[in-house]
């Protein structure tokens, strides 16, 4: 581990921490796991198919792509960075009342000299709601909004000459994917999601007044773009196609959403094969009625690199860039060098550490609720706060609770 990482989570390693041995669980009943290895065998089948279908399509991409594919530098400057994120815990927390969760975002500053603002920050949400309709998108949203206030905080800050950033990173899409392809009129009915299209657009014009690249990094890609630039359907997603078509030290731009959306909905597989002309109409009316009411979206960059170094399973790591051509070979670079094993830049493990809060600790929050009510209110507080289905309590409660617990029992 970098010294730099340790210079940022070193606070966080030297709390106080009760030593004790997790005692040894069994996570499925022995029949479910039979079943399951057994199920496993038709996937297994399915994928090695794919195997002679995608040696083809990556050998044909690479040559499309020849002239786009560049070599990183070994040896690029280090930039000054903040790096974006937030959470929220699976499952949500379903209580008698009702449901509970909770949304942390935060981010970290690296390589920055500053004094007028915090090098970090997190900020939190309790969301509650009564109803079962929509509650996790409600959460997703939620989350994705508070990053970006965030961002536009930071982008403000350069603005007034507090802070100055060569890039902001953020875990995750630049443009929240309900963004892109849902449309204008079904977005309009959620109060929530017009917030975000808001703050989404704010971001994207600081950004582009103070010509501050935001670089997202894609963990999980199921996206198909890269078949518009190979003219056909491709048989993988463009992770898993471009991690074989990259060699190690390679990057390479696939073109901006202007480029490639428009063209997309020809490629997108539908489950309606006789509604599937209607339904790729449909969406692309969407995404020009998006683009045209958006026109910053247009700007956004997809780029793929492979570090020299090895990372988990020789997989590419996917950038999403705003505004196109703003990352410069030594930028690009510089994130390839600081890309941690786990194929992203370490300094998103850092942030994602820093704004972490797993299912057990809304055990801790439900408890704590109990309490409070039960003093104020009794039996009354205490059916509230309740868990729904208290068989699935284990999923909330952490090691050590779970072990006392069955101590005294």
């Amino acid at each position: 581990m970098s010294n730099d990482v340790n210079e940022l989570i070193q606070p966080v390693m030297d709390a106080d921490t009760e030593e004790y041995e997790e005692p040894i669980e069994l996570y499925a009943s022995q029949p479910a796991m039979i079943a399951v290895m057994r199920s496993t065998r038709s996937v297994a089948e399915k994928l090695s198919r794919k195997v002679e279908e995608m040696k083809k399509a990556s050998a044909k991409l690479r040559q499309i792509l020849s002239s786009r594919i560049r070599r990183l530098l070994p040896d690029p400057p280090r930039h000054a960075l903040a790096a974006v994120d937030s959470t929220y815990p699976t499952p949500h927390l379903e209580l008698i009342g009702g449901k509970i969760n909770v949304v942390v975002a935060g981010y970290v500053l690296y390589n920055v000299h500053v004094n007028a603002i915090p090098r970090s920050k997190a900020v939190a949400k309790t969301i509650f709601s009564e109803t079962e309709e929509e509650f996790s998108k409600m959460v997703s949203l939620e989350s994705k909004l508070m990053e970006r206030r965030l961002i536009a905080e930071l982008l403000e800050a350069v603005r007034k000459r507090l802070l100055s950033l060569d890039m902001i990173i953020i875990d995750g899409e630049i443009v929240p994917y309900p963004l892109l392809f849902t449309s204008p009129r079904v977005l309009k009915r959620s109060r929530l999601a017009m917030k975000l299209v808001q703050v989404t657009d704010r971001m994207l014009e600081l950004a582009d007044a103070l010509e501050i690249p935001l670089v997202g990094v894609i963990k999980r890609s199921y996206s198909f773009y890269a078949s518009v630039i190979l003219g056909e359907r491709t048989p993988v997603n463009d992770k898993a196609l471009m991690s074989l078509v990259l060699d190690a030290g390679e990057y390479a731009i696939l073109g901006s959403y202007a480029d490639i959306l428009p063209k997309y909905a020809n490629y997108v597989k539908t489950s309606q094969s006789m509604e599937s002309e209607k339904i790729r109409a449909r969406m692309l009316q969407t995404i020009h009625s998006i683009l045209d009411e958006h026109p910053h979206y247009r700007n956004v960059e997809l780029i793929f690199y492979r570090p020299y170094h090895k990372v988990a399973y020789g997989q590419a790591v996917k950038l999403e860039v705003f505004p196109r051509n703003s990352l410069s070979i030594e930028e690009v670079s510089s994130l390839a060098k600081m890309t941690s094993y786990n194929a992203v830049p370490w300094i998103i493990d850092v942030v994602d550490e820093y704004v972490r809060f797993e299912a057990q600790a809304l055990g801790l929050l439900r408890r704590k609720l109990e309490s409070e009510l039960a003093r104020s209110y009794g039996k009354f507080g205490v059916v509230l706060t309740g868990l729904t289905n208290p068989q699935k309590s284990y999923l909330y409660e952490p090691p050590t609770y779970r072990m006392h617990r069955h101590l005294r029992s």
